[in-house]
């Protein structure tokens, strides 16, 4: 499955232009959808020429956040005639079912166990 999740709001707390802090359970769920051999689309909008881009890079690798790739499609998808990246499933702050509550990574650890999107089962993480 390919999955797309935005940066600012989503894996960390909005603070944009500065990059703020990582969002509760974010590592673990991205890390395991990674180790099960999803694909991880980072879809931001931050500017490539103010050094944003570069700046979210140096803290994804910081902080061990894997991925696939930053605003551009897996390869071998073929889909050239849009700038959005083609996905399954799209993680982001502004989804309406994000507005009330924001991003609970809890909450979509549990909708990826339930669907079967995560064919191994962890014990749950206490919310902290």
């Amino acid at each position: 499955m390919i999955i797309a999740i935005d940066f600012d709001g989503t894996i960390v707390e909005s603070a944009f232009p500065k990059i703020g802090k990582i969002k509760a359970n974010a590592e673990r769920v991205i890390k395991r959808l990674f180790g099960e051999g999803h694909k991880i689309i980072i879809w931001t909008c931050r500017p490539i020429n103010n050094k944003g881009l570069d700046e979210m890079k140096k803290w994804l690798k910081e902080n061990d956040i894997p991925y696939h790739k930053i605003n551009e499609n897996i390869d071998g998808i073929g889909m050239t005639t849009s700038n959005k990246v083609c996905a399954d499933v799209y993680i982001d702050d502004m989804d309406v079912h994000c507005m009330e509550k924001g991003v609970d990574w809890y909450h979509i650890e549990e909708i990826f166990e339930n669907t079967g999107v995560f064919r191994l089962k962890f014990p749950k993480p206490s919310r902290s």
